[in-house]
C-alpha cells in the first residue's frame, strides 16, 4: 500500500529497471527495424526509459563487435544510430555488466574511423 503523497510507480520501476542497468535481449527477439536480424543475447545499458515501457539501450562493446558491417553500413545509409536501439521492457532481462561505457564508445569510434572516416572525421 502506498501513501497518498507518493507518486505512482512507473512501468520501469514496477519491473525493477532503472537508467544505467545492464540488460540482455531475450532469446528470439528481432531487430524492430529489420526482422531478418535476430538480436537475442545482445547486451547493453539502459539510457532512457519512457513512461510506456520503451527503453533506449546503448549496446556494449561486445554486442557492437558482433554486428555485421554490411548491416551497420545499411543503418548508416538509412540514418539509423546503430550503437543503440529502442526496445520494450518485456524484451530484455537484467544482466551482469560485460564492459564499461568507454569500451563501447571506443568500438563505435573504431568502426566509424575504419568504414565511415569521410562522414565523421
Amino acid at each position: 500500500m502506498t501513501s497518498k503523497d507518493e507518486p505512482p510507480k512507473t512501468v520501469a520501476e514496477l519491473n525493477g529497471f532503472k537508467t544505467g542497468d545492464s540488460v540482455k535481449v531475450k532469446s528470439g527477439i528481432r531487430d524492430p527495424d529489420n526482422d531478418k536480424i535476430v538480436i537475442g543475447g545482445w547486451c547493453g545499458r539502459i539510457r532512457e526509459i519512457a513512461e510506456d515501457g520503451i527503453v533506449l539501450i546503448e549496446w556494449d562493446s561486445i554486442a557492437i563487435r558482433s554486428m555485421d558491417i554490411k548491416q551497420i553500413k545499411e543503418y548508416e545509409k538509412e540514418g539509423f544510430e546503430w550503437g543503440e536501439m529502442h526496445l520494450r521492457l518485456d524484451e530484455v532481462d537484467k544482466c551482469v555488466t560485460r564492459d564499461n561505457e568507454d569500451d563501447a564508445s571506443e568500438e563505435i569510434s573504431k568502426i566509424r574511423w575504419q568504414y565511415f572516416r569521410r562522414e565523421y572525421f
